[in-house]
């Protein structure tokens, strides 16, 4: 998660956070960049009824009663329909207010606002209590939290949490720290700017560490540039790691077989066979035999269950690590970390026994050429390279007779006589007849 979210990230190069926005007690929503460009804001302040005029009846009713009184509470947590740009966008604004009057209308809120598209969107819709809004006081250094914070931090009361921007670094994970110093010297220097952002880790009740979006806005300096107060939230994104983690999953598995597909061969393979302390890695090269005269002649479901029966062969025969990789519509990839060549030898055999086992009542057999190499010293291209020429020796070795036993099966099962022209399999057949 580290090396995908670094502090201060910059909006532009972040593309799912949403826009932050802070109301003050002039009832005038103050706006970041982005989340100007969401409402459909031309300046970076716009005033509560000129932003209301433009959204659905039932979220003005639920923000009026919100900001004039206690009676609905400090939390925010709604969609909208916008008019922006000649049409209604779907917005979802979630948020806090942080300090009210003595009658109880709002003074002080915070919170961000995000198109319903987009993922952070899809997240807040699913976690509520993901969001917690904090505010810093530069005179007296106390630091308040609102409900929200404490409950993404597990205690049952914001009073529980850290007082002082002192005692709260202390509950920021330890390689996060450098953005606790930026924020200090964002207070103390104007010429660092007046918002920021950044990805930290913070410390929950339990001890446990959750990945946070934090996002700042100095409200106001005194005459020598100091902040004397500064409003923020952090956001839970420990189900946006889930939901990447997730959509990487299914992005680089075959949803056939459930197996890795080419492209986790291309883009994450590489990084694993660089990695010394898995070797040595045996690399295993299947090539399933006449699975296109199987589909043309029998049915795609017929070819469907060859190649799910050789990945739970695969799977029962190497029981230990391993990365299980289709790679074309009939062949695989195996990569087994740590595996010696004596190991991988019994593994093929294993391959070969359990095809034998699956055969002994197969509608249709399950053929194929299947190769070996080692990599230790070499690169990965040139351990596929290797194998994939094993497995070739394999399978022209057994071409004519894979042939006839599959051209056997189909018969009996289709009821008649078969005669399939492709010369991979046919070239050999040909000459032994």
């Amino acid at each position: 998660m580290a090396s995908h979210l670094t502090p201060f990230a910059r909006v532009e190069e972040t593309k799912f956070l949403p826009g932050f926005w802070v109301y003050d007690a002039n009832g005038m929503f103050r706006l970041d960049q982005r989340a100007a460009e969401t409402l459909g804001a031309e300046t970076d302040s716009v005033s509560a009824e000129s932003l209301l005029d433009r959204c659905d009846e039932t979220f003005v009713r639920v923000m009026r009663s919100i900001l004039s009184g206690f009676e609905s509470g400090d939390i925010l947590l709604e969609h909208t329909y916008l008019r922006k740009g000649g049409k209604k966008v779907g917005i979802y604004f979630q948020g806090s207010v942080l300090r009210r009057r003595d009658d109880g209308v709002a003074t002080l809120g915070s919170g961000f606002v995000a198109e319903m598209e987009t993922p952070f969107t899809a997240i807040a819709m699913r976690e509520n209590s993901g969001e917690g809004v904090w505010e810093w006081n530069g005179l007296s250094g106390v630091v308040r939290f609102s409900q929200s914070y404490g409950e993404m931090l597990g205690y049952a009361s914001p009073r529980e949490l850290p007082s002082s921007i002192e005692e709260w670094a202390l509950i920021v994970h330890p390689e996060d720290r450098e953005s606790v110093n930026m924020q200090l010297k964002l207070c103390a220097d104007p010429a660092y700017g007046d918002s920021f952002e950044c990805c930290l880790r913070l410390r929950r009740r339990d001890g446990q560490y959750i990945w946070t979006i934090g996002k700042g806005q100095v409200v106001q300096r005194n005459h020598e540039g100091r902040a004397i107060r500064l409003i923020g939230t952090n956001v839970n994104i420990e189900l946006f790691k889930k939901y990447n983690e997730m959509a990487l999953d299914k992005l680089y598995t075959d949803p056939l077989t459930g197996a890795y597909n080419r492209l986790f061969f291309k883009k994450r393979l590489p990084a694993l066979c660089r990695d010394t302390v898995q070797r040595p890695l045996a690399v295993l090269y299947m090539d399933i035999s006449g699975l296109k005269m199987v589909n043309d002649l029998a049915g795609h479901a017929y070819g469907d269950a060859l190649i799910k029966a050789a990945i739970n062969i695969v799977n029962c025969s190497v029981e230990k690590e391993k990365y299980v990789i289709r790679m074309g519509g009939d062949e695989f990839l195996i990569i087994i970390p740590r595996c010696p060549d004596w190991q991988m030898r019994e593994y093929l055999r294993c391959i070969a026994h359990l095809a034998d086992v699956y055969n002994t009542d197969a509608i249709i057999p399950l053929l194929f050429g299947v190769g070996g190499h080692i990599l230790d010293s070499d690169d990965l291209v040139t351990s596929v390279f290797c194998a994939e020429e094993e497995m070739r020796k394999d399978k022209l070795a057994g071409h004519a007779r894979n042939y006839l036993q599959l051209r056997e099966a189909l018969e009996l099962l289709l009821g008649k006589s078969v005669r399939y022209q492709d010369s991979r399999l046919t070239e050999d057949a040909g000459r032994e007849e």
